[in-house]
């Protein structure tokens, strides 16, 4: 059975990741297009594909979100728990789910203008003319491995730690 491929569909406007499960099916470098393992971020939890032209949400929590979920009269509730609800919808009524549950949009192409000026802030961090970045990191001392060495204890500031000095 077939699904909708979140990010052909909805990828322009909205953020699409993969669920944890891909990278544990795939490895964590895979470039393997899943349309079944893609989700789409939301701020009350998670749009997923549920076969042929139907749609899930997911909801993090049990509250007013799942609740509004679960009273949309186009929507099946599919599971619910203690911990919120999943209901599966046609594709065509996204819009309105997604009024309820607020999808985490795309970042908007940079400008550019804005690319211009972040250039010029971020110039003076770039290293010297004909030097390396990899030299100037293997030119800097590592604090987790080279710490300088830690004087020798004061005896005198030590002294106080063994505790007061009891009259004899």
């Amino acid at each position: 059975m077939n699904c909708i491929n979140l990010r052909e569909r909805f990828g322009e406007r909205y953020r699409v990741a993969y669920e944890e499960s891909y990278y544990a099916q795939y490895g964590e470098r895979a470039r393997v297009v899943d349309p079944w393992l893609m989700i789409i971020p939301c701020e009350h939890g998670h749009f997923y594909p549920h076969g042929g032209e139907l749609l899930a949400f997911a909801s993090d929590k049990n509250g007013s979100i799942a609740n509004k979920l679960r009273k949309l009269d186009f929507a099946t509730t599919h599971q619910d728990g203690d911990d919120g609800v999943n209901v599966v919808f046609p594709a065509e009524r996204f819009v309105e789910v997604a009024k309820i549950v607020k999808p985490k949009s795309k970042r908007p192409p940079m400008s550019e203008e804005r690319r211009r000026q972040c250039a010029e802030r971020l110039r003076k961090y770039q290293p010297p003319k004909g030097q390396r970045v990899q030299d100037l990191v293997e030119n800097r001392p590592n604090s987790a491995l080279e710490s300088p060495p830690t004087p020798a204890p004061d005896s005198e500031l030590m002294s106080g730690i063994r505790g007061p000095k009891w009259p004899a």
